[in-house]
C-alpha cells in the first residue's frame, strides 16, 4: 500500500469532475479565464458520459399523437433503457 505522502501532489484552481459536454465546457471557460484546471473523468475524454446519449435523453411524451404514449410510459421506458 502506498502512503498518501508518497503520492504526487497536484494543485489547481478548479477541479472539474466529468469530461463530457458540460464538464469540458466548464474547463475550457475556466482555462480561458486563466485558471489552472484539472479534469477528472471515469473514462476517456469525449467517450464515457451522457453527452453521447444526448439525442436520446431529451425526448418527451405528451400523448398528442398516441394517448398510450404518455409521461408515465415515457418514464418507464427511460428507466428500462437505463437498466434501472
Amino acid at each position: 500500500m502506498v502512503s498518501a505522502e508518497a503520492l504526487p501532489r497536484l494543485e489547481t484552481d478548479l477541479l472539474v469532475v466529468g469530461s463530457e459536454g458540460a464538464g469540458a465546457r466548464a474547463a475550457i471557460a475556466a482555462d480561458d479565464a486563466g485558471a489552472r484546471v484539472i479534469m477528472a473523468s471515469k473514462g476517456l475524454f469525449g467517450k464515457s458520459g451522457v453527452t453521447l446519449m444526448a439525442p436520446f435523453s431529451c425526448c418527451a411524451a405528451f400523448g398528442h399523437a398516441d394517448p398510450r404514449d404518455n409521461p408515465w410510459e415515457h418514464f418507464k421506458d427511460t428507466v428500462k433503457g437505463a437498466t434501472g
